[in-house]
């Protein structure tokens, strides 16, 4: 992900994942700053944590034994969920809830 911000106004800022989408003149006055996303190891903890704790009391199955297994969520992170942050996983996480 990238962050944007307008030269001529510092307090203007935007955020993009790809910049070829974004005018080159408009990209010329923007101070471009290059920002990394979560790592997979950060991603299957976050899921862990709070996603999926998340998507079980959503569903009602709050007091249910119900377990993700950590491979379930390993094979989302490699081939569905390949972007930098983790709202594509959450989306992921609340379908195999359901």
């Amino acid at each position: 992900m990238c962050l944007l911000c307008f030269r001529f106004c510092p307090s203007c800022t935007a955020s993009a994942n790809n910049l070829d989408t974004i005018p080159a003149p408009l990209l010329d006055r923007m101070e471009v700053l290059e920002v990394s996303g979560y790592v997979s190891e950060e991603k299957s903890v976050i899921a862990d944590k709070y996603l999926g704790p998340q998507a079980k009391e959503a569903s009602g199955l709050k007091n249910a034994d119900v377990l993700l297994d950590p491979s379930t969520v390993d094979v989302l992170i490699k081939y569905y969920c390949r972007e930098s942050g983790v709202r594509n996983l959450k989306k992921h996480i609340d379908k195999v809830r359901i």
